[in-house]
């Protein structure tokens, strides 16, 4: 029943806000899997959970990180689910007490927001992704991730893929190039592989 929500992604939100930073810039760099990314989620799932209690509804590791055996770029994934992600006195002030900084709003992407550890944090570098309970973002990330724990074939196609990605960006934009860019290159492969597995 969730197959159409699943296979339309949304476009860009015109409501997007940066907050606590920018759109992210960079050399993107593809490093080979490490269990330290199992364990720098651990240790921020718990404490989000902790900050938290009831109101995280969900907290996974998603991307390319939860992905044992696949190279990613060395940042940690996460989807924290909350009962609105709109309702960002919920969840915001607690986590920020934490060191961990509401970073932008995307009110249109189903309420996404994003937040990371501040810089004086000593946390782990890490994405953290809200999305409202019954979010089709949310059930899009778990079953990619699943699929590629299991799918050897596609799991070392996206690793070639990302890494002619990162050199495709390099080689145009350098320093300068935007995550979001190289996301953009990626698209094609996930939106396959999304074809495929959501209409077993």
């Amino acid at each position: 029943p969730c197959y159409p929500m699943l296979t339309s992604q949304p476009e860009e939100d015109p409501e997007y806000e940066a907050v606590g930073g920018e759109l992210m810039r960079g050399l993107i760099s593809i490093a080979e899997p490490t269990e330290q990314w199992a364990t720098d989620f651990r240790r921020l799932r718990d404490q989000i959970a902790g900050s938290l209690g009831s109101t995280a509804l969900a907290i996974e590791h998603t991307g390319s990180t939860s992905v044992p055996g696949l190279p990613a770029k060395p940042i940690i994934d996460i989807i924290l689910l909350v009962p609105d992600a709109n309702q960002e006195a919920s969840y915001v002030p607690a986590l920020e007490s934490t060191g961990i900084i509401l970073w932008h709003r995307e009110p249109g992407w189903y309420g996404h927001r994003m937040l990371k550890p501040a810089a004086a944090s000593r946390l782990p570098d890490t994405n953290i992704h809200v999305f409202s309970a019954g979010s089709p973002e949310y059930l899009r990330h778990l079953i990619f991730r699943e699929h590629l724990k299991h799918n050897e074939t596609d799991r070392l196609a996206y690793a070639a893929v990302k890494r002619e990605a990162a050199r495709m960006l390099a080689a145009s934009d350098g320093e300068s190039g935007l995550v979001m860019d190289y996301n953009r290159i990626k698209e094609p492969f996930i939106l396959d592989v999304h074809q495929r597995i959501f209409t077993r």
